[in-house]
C-alpha cells in the first residue's frame, strides 16, 4: 500500500512542476478604481493556458496575447504571455493557475492584491471607475402632474475601446413622459460623456419609483499573436452597467389637474360680420406646465353657430424648463348679434403655490344685414294681390304650385337628413374615440386601482409605449370600460 502511494506521488512530481510558470501583475501598485493586469507567462513548444473569465468575482474586461518564436537546433521554442485586465473591488488573493507546458502541468504562484486609497496619489481619470451610469432629478418632492426633469449621464474612460453601446431606459410606471434634449457626446476629465434628459409628470400622489436604467457595452476581447505571421483574432464581450434607482414623494393636486404657470388669451379677427359671414376666434395658452393635460374648450355664444378645431400643442426647452403653447381655433356665425362668453382656466400656480383662476373678457359680435327679409317679401305679395282678378288668380295658382313642390321637397329633405344623422352619429361616435395609446394611458392612469380591467389596460399600454410591446388594444372595449367605470 505504501509503495502504491509512493508510485502515484512520483508520477505526479514527474508531470507537475510547482510554480514553474510565471504569474505577475503588470503594475504592482494598484489604486482604487484603476485597472489591474494579470500576466501569465510560459515557455515551450506546446502551451495550454486556462480559460479565465473572472478572477475571484472580478470580471475580465480585456484579454491580450503576446508570443515570440525561436528555432533552436531544429526545434520550435515559444514564449507566450496572456494578459487579463480587470478592476479589483477590494483586497484579495489571485489564486494559483495551472498551465500545461509540453504535456507537463505547471502551477503559478498566488498573488496578493492590495488596493491603495485614491487619496494616496494625485487625482486623475485612471483612479476612477471606467464606466458609470447616473440618474438625477430636479425635484424629489413634486406635486402631482408637475414636470420633473430626469437627467441620465453615462461616462466611459476614453482610453478603453468600446465596440457598441446599447441603452435601456428606466421603467417609468405611473408617469407621463416627454423626451427632453439629447446632448452631443463630449470629453470631460478623461471621460467620454453621454447625456440625455426626460420630463416626467407623476400621474398620482404617493411614492413613485423610477427603476434602474441600464447600459450594455460591447468590449473588444483580443488574442493577438506576435509570431512571424502576425495573426490576430478579435472577439466581443458584453458588460452591463446599471444606474441608481430614484423614488419620488409626490404630493396630491386638488381642485385641478394642471400645474405650472400659464397665460390665457382669446382673440377675434373681427367684431362685426354680415349674415353670411363668420368670425374666426383663437384661444391661446402659453407658459410652463403640463400642456398635454389641457382639455378642449367649448365656446358659449347664444344664437350663434359654432365650429371648433382640435387643439394643437407645441413644447420646447428653455433654460432647462419645459415650455409650451396650446391653441384652439373656432369659427362662429349667426343671424343676429351674439356674445362670446368668458373662458375660465384654473391651475395650481407653481410660483405662488396656490390655485389660480384666469378668466377672459366677453366678446360682443355685431351681425349686420336686413333681418326682416321674409316680412318684406310677404308684404310685396300682399300689395300685388290688389291687382286685377286674372293676375291674382295666376298668382294664386303659382303660389299653390310653389307650396306643393316646396312641401314635397322639404319632406324628402327631412327624410334624407334624418337617415344621414343616424349614419353620421354612428360613424362620428366611433371616430371620436380614436385616441392614441398615449392619450388612452393618460385617461386610465387617473383611475388606476379602481378595476382589474383598467389596471390590465394600463399595463399593456405602458409596455407598448415604454418597452416596445406589441399588445393589441381593443378601442371599442376600452371605450365601454371608460363608460362603465369612469
Amino acid at each position: 500500500m505504501q509503495l502504491h502511494g509512493r508510485f502515484w506521488f512520483l508520477l505526479w512530481m514527474a508531470t507537475t512542476t510547482l510554480f514553474g510558470a510565471q504569474a505577475f501583475l503588470q503594475n504592482p501598485s494598484i489604486y482604487e478604481g484603476q485597472e489591474a493586469i494579470l500576466v501569465l507567462k510560459a515557455t515551450g513548444e506546446k502551451i495550454e493556458f486556462p480559460n479565465i473569465s473572472s478572477i475571484e468575482g472580478n470580471d475580465i474586461v480585456s484579454k491580450q496575447e503576446r508570443q515570440s518564436v525561436e528555432f533552436i537546433n531544429g526545434k520550435v521554442k515559444k514564449e507566450v504571455e496572456k494578459r487579463f485586465g480587470f478592476y479589483p473591488k477590494q483586497d484579495f488573493e489571485i489564486p494559483s493557475y495551472e498551465i500545461i507546458v509540453d504535456g507537463k502541468k505547471e502551477l503559478t504562484e498566488p498573488i496578493r492584491v492590495v488596493l491603495k486609497k485614491e487619496n494616496e496619489q494625485p487625482k486623475s481619470s485612471s483612479t476612477k471607475e471606467p464606466f458609470s451610469l447616473l440618474m438625477r432629478v430636479s425635484n424629489e418632492n413634486p406635486m402631482q402632474n408637475e414636470a420633473v426633469k430626469l437627467d441620465i449621464v453615462f461616462k466611459r474612460d476614453k482610453r478603453l475601446e468600446v465596440v457598441d453601446i446599447r441603452f435601456s431606459p428606466p421603467v417609468l410606471d405611473g408617469f407621463w413622459v416627454k423626451e427632453g434634449e439629447k446632448k452631443p457626446v463630449y470629453e470631460e476629465d478623461g471621460f467620454m460623456v453621454h447625456s440625455l434628459s426626460y420630463y416626467v409628470f407623476p400621474q398620482k400622489a404617493g411614492d413613485l419609483s423610477i427603476e434602474k436604467a441600464k447600459i450594455e457595452l460591447a468590449l473588444p476581447q483580443r488574442d493577438s499573436s506576435n509570431d512571424m505571421f502576425r495573426m490576430f483574432v478579435s472577439q466581443v464581450r458584453w458588460k452591463s452597467v446599471f444606474s441608481n434607482p430614484i423614488t419620488l414623494h409626490v404630493e396630491p393636486l386638488e381642485g385641478t389637474n394642471l400645474y405650472g404657470d400659464f397665460s390665457l388669451n382669446i382673440t377675434a379677427d373681427k367684431r362685426e360680420i354680415g349674415k353670411n359671414e363668420a368670425v374666426n376666434v383663437l384661444v391661446e395658452i402659453k407658459g410652463e406646465g403640463n400642456f398635454d393635460d389641457i382639455s378642449s374648450f367649448s365656446l358659449v355664444a347664444k344664437g350663434a353657430n359654432i365650429f371648433a378645431d382640435e387643439p394643437k400643442v407645441k413644447s420646447y426647452i428653455q433654460k432647462d424648463k419645459l415650455m409650451g403653447q396650446w391653441s384652439q381655433k373656432f369659427s362662429l356665425s349667426g343671424a343676429q348679434d351674439f356674445t362670446i362668453e368668458p373662458l375660465v382656466l384654473t391651475f395650481f400656480d407653481a410660483k405662488k403655490r396656490a390655485l389660480k383662476t384666469l378668466k377672459t373678457e366677453p366678446i360682443d359680435i355685431k351681425v349686420s344685414g336686413d333681418a326682416q327679409k321674409e316680412e318684406s317679401i310677404k308684404y310685396i305679395f300682399k300689395t300685388e294681390s290688389n291687382q286685377s282678378a286674372p293676375i291674382q288668380e295666376t298668382q294664386n295658382v303659382a303660389k299653390n304650385g310653389f307650396d306643393m313642390v316646396s312641401f314635397a321637397f322639404g319632406f324628402a329633405l327631412a327624410i334624407a337628413l334624418l337617415v344621414g344623422f343616424f349614419i353620421f352619429k354612428k360613424v362620428f361616435s366611433f371616430k371620436k374615440f380614436q385616441y392614441s395609446e398615449r392619450a388612452l394611458l393618460k385617461m386610465f392612469l387617473k383611475h388606476k386601482g379602481k378595476n382589474e380591467a383598467i389596471d390590465k389596460i394600463i399595463m399593456e399600454l405602458e409596455e407598448n409605449i415604454y418597452r416596445g410591446g406589441t399588445n393589441r388594444i381593443n378601442k371599442r372595449a376600452t371605450k365601454k370600460i371608460l363608460e362603465d367605470f369612469v
